[in-house]
């Protein structure tokens, strides 16, 4: 208008585009209609975990065979409905191999293949398996797993000069610690979301181990890609990208969400309005804050372990004290050629000085900025303010999402652990579903739900949804144990299964849908490699 607009209308215009502009002619929304949440929570990602009894399926004598634990029970059921049932069970080499392959990601050796045919023992494969998840290797094998869902990398990528991360193998690394040590999923999540928030690292009278893992475990939330360590792609703009790939992989790894569909409206499938989406964000925010930003040579911790930085400082002194008579030397040489020589000598012991030991980590950084709801995800039409949350769909919609300090006069908000514990909540209906799905997966080719990565609408419903919960409940109620995981599916007849399939197994479960016999798998390049050097005795384990 030529004219400017009473206060009063411009008002107006403010709150309809904060309504989403709907058309007064018929109410239509310019955006995505608001999700029903009631009727959402009908959908069976979204219902409460249910430990179903598992079906009784022995009605003679031979079935006691066929039966090695709960699991059998489950897909054994789905065969009958089929007219199918288990194939016969592998040959002892090919057991040996797959569970070797399966468990470390290594060939059994000659010398182990003969001692397992030759055990007489009942308990021979049992045995196995222990001596399995007991390895080092055991932990490589699956943090890897685990290091594809995190996203990580050594370099930066984003840009062309793909900058080498000095300090991202600590993650790595605290990653088959954990593992290894079967450290229990809850508080796996708790150190990689809020490691930070669970200790006062800052006023501790030394770093040990434990304070160390959970620092460097918070480098889950530093491998999305990062852009910002140079100038020109240090704005804003930036900032968020980053912050939105660190809400994509945990909307896929934990939850199986696609949650970055809700960063510029409402999700267009699944229940999660736009303004979850910025709630997730804000739990985030103390330290990961677009206007508050260290860019990634920046956002380093010096907190390693006391006995690392003692032996870092003593070598550095040590390498001091022998530069320092040499300078001196220099200066009261007067001939030029001996001068030289101990200039060489000097340079040649700078050369062994080491970096100061520092943890890709991330931390609070205190009070955030205030968090508002980005209209069509850009930063320059910011809408409502909003604080930190949780999915409504998850939610009873009484309880409040609880953010407390976690301790007197901490620096740190305590979003990020209030959200870790959410998420590891007894109720909660994803996180135990998807990390079971995603472990069955890696033992059978294919998960229960196939989508590993979408729980939701358009993802793939489960084919054994009464498993699913079973293994979840499982988990949650005997010690978040990965390990124990492993032993109930490869322990179980369905995985010992031959891969020989019969005609009439293959017209009937020609995709192996309902698990009639083991399918066969191509190993990855990792496995395939390591084998080659296992087996010409090349490899190093280190």
């Amino acid at each position: 208008p030529k004219e400017k607009l009473p206060a009063n209308v411009i008002a107006d215009f403010e709150k309809w585009v904060l309504m989403g502009a709907p058309d007064p002619r018929d109410g239509a929304s310019a955006g995505p209609k608001k999700p029903d949440l009631a009727a959402a929570k009908n959908f069976w990602s979204f219902q409460p975990l249910r430990r179903v009894a598992p079906p009784s399926v022995i009605n003679s004598p031979a079935d006691m065979s066929r039966v090695h634990n709960p699991i059998d029970q489950f897909i054994l059921a789905k065969l009958r409905e089929k007219n199918l049932s288990f194939s016969n069970e592998a040959d002892r080499v090919t057991l040996i191999r797959r569970v070797s392959f399966d468990l470390i990601g290594l060939p059994p050796s000659p010398e182990e293949v003969a001692e397992f045919l030759n055990d007489p023992s009942p308990l021979a494969y049992e045995s196995l398996v222990e001596r399995l998840l007991a390895s080092p290797h055991y932990g490589e094998r699956w943090g890897r797993h685990w290091l594809d869902v995190a996203g990580y990398a050594d370099s930066e990528g984003a840009q062309n000069e793909d900058r080498v991360r000095p300090n991202m193998w600590r993650y790595r690394d605290y990653v088959v610690r954990a593992f290894n040590s079967d450290k229990p999923y809850d508080r796996f999540l708790h150190e990689q979301l809020a490691g930070d928030e669970l200790e006062d690292y800052e006023h501790a009278p030394q770093i040990t181990e434990d304070i160390y893992d959970n620092l460097v475990a918070t480098g889950f939330l530093r491998t999305a890609p990062d852009r910002t360590f140079a100038n020109i792609t240090n704005f804003v703009p930036d900032r968020l990208e980053v912050i939105a790939d660190e809400m994509q992989i945990l909307g896929s790894a934990v939850l199986g969400l696609t949650l970055h569909c809700a960063r510029c409206h409402t999700h267009k499938f699944d229940p999660i309005p736009q303004r979850d989406y910025y709630r997730l964000a804000a739990s985030l925010k103390d330290a990961l804050d677009e206007h508050d930003w260290l860019g990634p040579e920046v956002r380093q911790l010096n907190f390693v372990t006391t006995k690392e930085r003692q032996a870092w400082e003593s070598h550095e002194r040590e390498i001091t004290n022998q530069v320092t008579p040499l300078k001196m030397q220099v200066e009261a040489e007067k001939d030029e050629a001996a001068k030289k020589t101990l200039q060489e000598r000097i340079k040649k012991l700078e050369a062994g000085r080491r970096p100061e030991p520092k943890i890709r980590a991330l931390w609070s950084r205190g009070d955030p900025s205030p968090t508002y709801l980005l209209q069509r995800g850009n930063y320059l039409t910011a809408g409502a303010e909003v604080g930190p949350g949780v999915l409504s769909v998850l939610t009873d919609g009484k309880t409040p999402h609880v953010v407390n300090r976690p301790r007197e006069g901490a620096k740190t908000t305590g979003r990020r652990l209030a959200l870790a514990r959410w998420l590891t909540a007894p109720e909660h209906p994803l996180t135990a579903r998807v990390i079971v799905n995603r472990i069955w997966k890696h033992h059978f080719g294919t998960g229960l739900v196939t989508t590993l990565a979408n729980f939701g609408k358009t993802g793939a419903p489960p084919t054994h949804p009464e498993l699913l919960d079973w293994l979840a409940c499982e988990l949650r109620d005997n010690g978040k144990s990965l390990k124990q995981l492993h032993r109930l599916i490869v322990t179980s007849r369905v995985y010992r299964q031959s891969s020989q399939v019969a005609p009439v197994v293959a017209k009937r479960d020609a995709k192996n849908i309902w698990l009639s016999h083991y399918s066969r798998r191509r190993l990855e390049a990792e496995a395939i490699r390591d084998c080659i050097l296992s087996v010409s005795g090349k490899l190093d384990p280190a």
